[in-house]
């Protein structure tokens, strides 16, 4: 049981019996383009992808308290370098990208059902750093960290705030295999 606003609710779920549970989410079509340059050692590429993340459909629109959308369009950016090394085989890189968060709301009194328009910046960013070996002509072991992050907060007409905040650090390994 939980009170809010001086009122109770009740939430329970059996999960002793069995229940079938489906959504359908419709995401937006994206339009990317990309380029890449290689001048000898060096090789610079970037990317641009748009998506109208107003046409994200959950049993229609989604749409805000105001019946505003509750989704916005981006286009995220990456842009990156590498540097092969001539008399090892080696080569390192390092990337920006730059995707921006669809979402314009924040929930901000989950127990009355209430969004609000998020008031944040809404660029994600990214940096990244790796390194690839050579281990023969067929094949590269890899590594790269990437690490960022992004900041939203909502207030509800009641004065709540809401405040996420996003960090992310990965590290990838791989290997690459070349015919």
């Amino acid at each position: 049981e939980v009170t809010a606003g001086g009122q109770s609710y009740v939430d329970s779920l059996n999960y002793f019996e069995n229940f079938f549970f489906e959504d359908e989410v419709e995401l937006p079509f994206r339009i990317a383009a990309g380029l890449a340059v290689n001048r000898g050692p060096l090789l610079i590429t970037g990317d641009l992808t748009f998506a109208d993340w107003q046409e994200v459909r959950y049993a229609g629109p989604l749409r805000t308290d105001d019946r505003g959308y509750a989704y916005r369009a981006t286009t995220d950016l990456r842009v990156g370098a590498e540097w092969n090394f001539a008399r090892v085989p080696l080569s390192i890189r390092a990337g920006f990208a730059s995707t921006p968060v669809p979402y314009n709301q924040v929930g901000t009194d989950i127990y009355h059902g209430r969004s609000v328009e998020a008031r944040f910046s809404p660029e994600r960013r990214s940096w990244s750093t790796g390194a690839s070996y050579l281990v023969d002509p067929s094949m590269a072991l890899e590594v790269a960290l990437v690490s960022g992050s992004f900041e939203r907060t909502g207030t509800s007409p009641e004065g709540r705030v809401t405040t996420e905040r996003y960090e992310e650090q990965r590290i990838y390994l791989g290997t690459q295999f070349r015919l």
